[in-house]
């Protein structure tokens, strides 16, 4: 009889144990999927706050997912708890640095920021220190990735996955999505895709599944795959919508309009923009940023201008390295948009708010170079301007899968040898510009500057077939406008 008791008591402890460290965590990560992230956090603290046979060993992931869900409701106080209760605990050397460099997030965000130096130079001394193992190389390339050295953070996630066991399907998934995003920030959307496409035929859960998806929607897109491009965010935003997750849909409808904008339907994609900062106000940053973009597309600069200032003051992003990169692109666009109403003082002003923050990023360091070379120009410094294009051009074979990285920086040089009054030397980088198949909705760009280079040079019949080629296109924007106005006025003249 009391042999039965305690069989049943034992049993009945076992069974708690499994609900608190197994089902309630599985709770939480089904209403993270759906969205419900302050479900998520009070299920993870119930099991937190429980007792638990195992004591603190069983809760150690559980604080880790607590602290970032802390984070993103600026409890700061909370989630620097969190972390230094998991470093109470003997940790393996990479999953300890993996705690220290979120516990630097949490110190920074907090204003402690000295600590959180402190706290980033313990987890890369710890990540030098660690076996060669796959928790190294994840740690690693990440925090390789947030340096913005993305090739090197590419290395180290394939020595990581490398070293993954072939049963252990979840993590391998996991790191093909990761590597997957990082080509594609590492200017290689050809490596980017085919890791996506490898992790999204293995299946992974939705999270993986949505990000894989959008992974090798943003590598088909780089290539001008756009009807590719869009089946894979169709299907990201399908999950999302699926799953009830209000946030991620709208990230998706944001990328679906981005689809729009670049094959020249501007109206229904700064409607889509609309619907989704409707949807999610997490998401209403990356919708007026876009937004901004067909506005400016159209000419419209003093609204897209209004448009990137409302993004710059929407909600930031938990972890401050990346609000802060964030904030740098949106003064890069600030300056570009300043530099096309002839303002190379006030680009130059926001140009210097990103330098810090976007020297770090081997491509959009590049984007940044280029802009500063036509901001230049227009100030007419021209041994400047021929410091940054030679240093321009020995980067750019880096970028030779990324199409898009190649066509802003040849369009950017483009603008500031044309402003240089060095047409023949314009003309050739916007034939350039063109060789590389631009999108639909930026191909009458480099038409009309071809346009104009021959305008300039006297050759007024090939710039008018320039010109036409650029009306041809069809697409209503500020560049076919101009084409086609000065298709009327070219065809007046010879007519005279």
């Amino acid at each position: 009889m009391w042999l039965w008791f305690i069989g049943f008591a034992l049993a009945l402890m076992l069974l708690r144990e499994l609900w608190l460290l197994l089902l309630l965590p599985v709770a939480a990560r089904v209403a993270m999927l759906g969205g419900d992230r302050a479900r998520a956090r009070r299920i993870l603290e119930r099991v937190v706050a429980a007792p638990s046979l195992w004591g603190e060993r069983g809760k150690l992931e559980v604080r880790f997912r607590l602290a970032w869900l802390y984070l993103e409701e600026k409890r700061f106080a909370d989630a620097i708890e969190q972390c230094r209760a998991i470093l109470q605990r003997r940790l393996k050397p990479a999953v300890e640095a993996n705690v220290r460099r979120r516990l630097a997030d949490c110190l920074e965000a907090a204003g402690k920021v000295e600590e959180a130096h402190a706290e980033r130079r313990q987890a890369a001394g710890l990540v030098a220190a660690a076996p060669d193992d796959a928790e190294k190389f994840l740690s690693q390339a990440q925090m390789l990735e947030e340096q913005g050295q993305h090739a090197a953070a590419c290395e180290a996630y394939e020595r990581g996955l490398a070293l993954i066991p072939r049963w252990n399907d979840a993590a391998r998934k996991t790191m093909m999505v990761k590597l997957a995003l990082c080509a594609y920030h590492a200017g290689r959307p050809d490596a980017a895709l085919r890791w996506a496409e490898e992790a999204i035929a293995l299946k992974p859960d939705p999270m993986m599944l949505m990000l894989a998806h959008s992974a090798a929607g943003l590598a088909y897109s780089t290539q001008g795959n756009l009807e590719a491009a869009e089946n894979h965010r169709q299907q990201a935003f399908q999950l999302a919508t699926a799953l009830g997750n209000q946030d991620q849909a709208a990230h998706f409808l944001v990328q679906l309009a981005d689809v729009q904008m670049k094959r020249g339907k501007l109206v229904q994609a700064v409607q889509a923009c609309e619907q989704a900062a409707g949807l999610s106000l997490k998401v209403r940053r990356q919708a007026r940023m876009l937004q901004a973009e067909c506005l400016r597309l159209w000419g419209r600069l003093a609204e897209a201008r209004e448009t990137l200032e409302q993004a710059s003051r929407a909600p930031g992003l938990p972890v401050p390295s990346a609000e802060r990169r964030a904030q740098a692109v949106i003064a890069l666009q600030l300056a570009l948009i300043a530099a096309e109403e002839n303002q190379p003082q006030t680009a130059f002003g926001y140009l210097k708010q990103a330098t810090a923050e976007l020297q770090k990023d081997e491509k959009l360091s590049l984007v940044h170079e280029a802009t500063a070379a036509w901001i230049l120009a227009l100030l007419n410094r021209r041994e400047e301007v021929e410091q940054k294009i030679a240093h321009i051009e020995a980067r750019l074979p880096q970028f030779v899968h990324d199409r898009v990285t190649q066509g802003l920086c040849y369009g950017l040089l483009g603008q500031a040898t044309f402003d240089l009054q060095d047409f023949e030397r314009s003309q050739g980088y916007w034939e350039r510009y063109l060789a590389l198949q631009p999108d639909p909705v930026v191909e009458p760009i480099g038409w009309y500057h071809l346009g104009e280079c021959r305008r300039h040079v006297g050759d007024r019949e090939t710039a008018k077939a320039k010109f036409q080629q650029a009306v041809n296109l069809g697409i209503d924007t500020h560049h076919t406008r101009l084409a086609q106005q000065r298709l009327e006025e070219l065809t007046s003249s010879l007519a005279r």
